[in-house]
């Protein structure tokens, strides 16, 4: 049976004379071609109240203010070391109290009850997705996003992040190169 990607990329199938290979991908489950056909199958989590797409794993907030994740880990993306440790179930996040999650490419972020953002995961040419533009590493296990505070509405992109506090003002950190945190100057 064929091995299906999704995100940025496409299917491929590594036994056709036609496959793709040239990036390296590596399969975290099988799907028999009937059950493509089928359309969407139910994930093997229950009590979620929210989940968020990322570029090769899935993070879900679970109806007790925890997290789960699951997919590619070779960023740090699923709150772990990355030591070969790609999931096909969802795991364990260690962070508690999250009322909403977010994934970009290589990244999430957690919206906290208290009105914090945590950030676990890589960045995309040192471009900061933490909050700062020096670190040099993977995140793991999740972190604080310095300096915010009462934030109501969180989103993740590729390698970025924006989120609006109570007050009604917008915050972004990340990768800017594009502008598409509406600042100067670019990080």
């Amino acid at each position: 049976p064929p091995w299906v990607y999704g995100g940025f990329y496409e299917y491929s199938n590594p036994y056709s004379p036609h496959a793709t290979h040239e990036w390296n991908l590596q399969p975290v489950s099988w799907l028999d071609v009937a059950d493509v056909d089928k359309g969407p199958a139910r994930v093997m989590l229950t009590q979620a109240i929210d989940i968020a797409a990322g570029g090769f794993f899935t993070t879900a907030l679970m109806a007790d203010g925890t997290v789960r994740a699951w997919g590619k880990n070779d960023r740090a993306q699923l709150g772990a070391d990355t030591n070969g440790s790609d999931r096909i179930l969802p795991g364990i996040v260690p962070l508690t109290q999250a009322i909403a999650v977010r994934s970009g490419y290589e990244h999430a972020v957690a919206l906290r009850a208290d009105g914090h953002v945590w950030r676990w995961g890589g960045r995309f040419r040192n471009q900061g997705e933490a909050g700062t533009c020096d670190e040099e590493n993977e995140t793991y296990p999740p972190v604080e996003v310095k300096n915010l505070e009462r934030i109501v509405v969180l989103s993740a992109g590729g390698w970025h992040t924006l989120a609006i506090d109570a007050g009604g003002t917008p915050w972004g950190w990340g990768w800017n190169d594009y502008a598409q945190l509406a600042m100067n100057p670019v990080m």
